[in-house]
């Protein structure tokens, strides 16, 4: 190494507030997607959760997304009624 060389310098160390910064200009769709997920809790009941994220094509509106939220929640609602509910169709 010659004297008009300088040592390289450690790559520089990314804090938390870049890294958000990094996430948010990439938009707000990026990444995210919607989900059904269904699980099971201790007595057996099926717990279900359900997110619709809003898009520039069929849900661009929050409530678009709601709607298509809430039918989905219902229809699995029907099929996995909690202890105690009624099926709809007389099983309990």
């Amino acid at each position: 190494m010659t004297q008009a060389e300088a040592p390289p310098e450690p790559p520089k160390r990314v804090n938390l507030s870049e890294v958000v910064r990094g996430l948010l200009a990439r938009g707000s769709g990026a990444g995210e997607r919607s989900l059904v997920r269904l699980t099971r809790n201790a007595r057996g009941d099926t717990q279900i959760e359900v997110a619709v994220r809003t898009d520039e094509e069929e849900h661009p509106t929050i409530a678009a997304a709601l709607d298509t939220a809430r039918a989905v929640y219902d229809e699995l609602r029907g099929a996995y009624p909690m202890s105690g509910e009624s099926g709809g169709d007389g099983d309990a």
